[in-house]
């Protein structure tokens, strides 16, 4: 990788050291760096990760939530729907995880921010999953706005209420397009049944084995291997330029 780029093998290493710790690339010792995987038993707890997180940032504080946060959080709404109406799926993903950043630093508690952001390299891949051709974004907008609304009327029980119903609702969503793909699993009082080998995800392969589980699973549009590769160029221009 290092000849491709046209570096030393220096800054690859601490980019790809970088990617291993956002829970992107999988380093084998004496052997090789591989694109990491996710299950879907990972997808749905760093959901539920996520879910607990929000819903504390806005437990933890009192009374009305800050005039900037609430026009940050409506900016970021409207560039949304902007985004939406324009087919700019990236821009969109921005305003949506910028979205959920503004909810968590509404706590201003500096370590709870920086586990949310550990999340985040993950988050991006699984959001950008979720949208590839199923992501009803127009409907997400709204369940957004609801929560927005709560927060402006600087309700805190009300904008918990609605936390919960988007990540049930988007559960919901994901469930329902795996099983569209041909993965049969149930839940059991919340609890998904996946069996002892869970289908894994991956960032180039997204065809389906016979059996119905996923050879991969993340599209190759999402994450491909030159994503991976742009990364290593940028972390290893911010190691050269250090």
């Amino acid at each position: 990788m290092a000849r491709v780029l046209g570096v030393s093998p220096t800054p690859v290493k601490e980019a790809l050291l970088g990617l291993q710790a956002d829970g992107l690339v999988v380093i084998r010792p004496r052997r090789s760096a591989e694109v990491a995987t996710l299950t879907i038993e990972d997808i749905l707890e760093i959901r539920e990760v996520r879910h607990g997180l929000e819903r504390w940032a806005v437990a933890v504080g009192s009374g009305a939530f800050s005039v900037d946060l609430c026009a940050d959080m409506r900016s970021c709404l409207e560039s949304w729907r902007a985004a939406f109406k324009a087919n700019d799926l990236d821009c969109g993903m921005d305003c949506h995880l910028r979205f959920h950043r503004l909810l968590i630093s509404s706590a201003g508690n500096s370590r709870l921010i920086e586990l949310y952001e550990s999340l985040m390299a993950r988050v991006r891949i699984i959001d950008a999953y979720q949208r590839k051709g199923f992501g009803r974004p127009s409907d997400e907008i709204k369940r957004h706005g609801a929560i927005l609304e709560a927060v402006e009327r600087g309700d805190r029980e009300a904008t918990a209420s609605a936390i919960d119903d988007h990540f049930s609702i988007g559960t919901d969503r994901l469930i329902e397009k795996l099983q569209a793909q041909g993965i049969d699993f149930g839940r059991s009082q919340g609890d998904l049944a996946v069996g002892p080998s869970p289908p894994r995800f991956t960032s180039d392969l997204s065809h389906m084995s016979s059996s119905g589980g996923l050879v991969g699973g993340v599209p190759q549009e999402v994450l491909p291997a030159t994503d991976i590769s742009k990364s290593v160029v940028g972390r290893s221009s911010r190691s050269l330029s250090a």
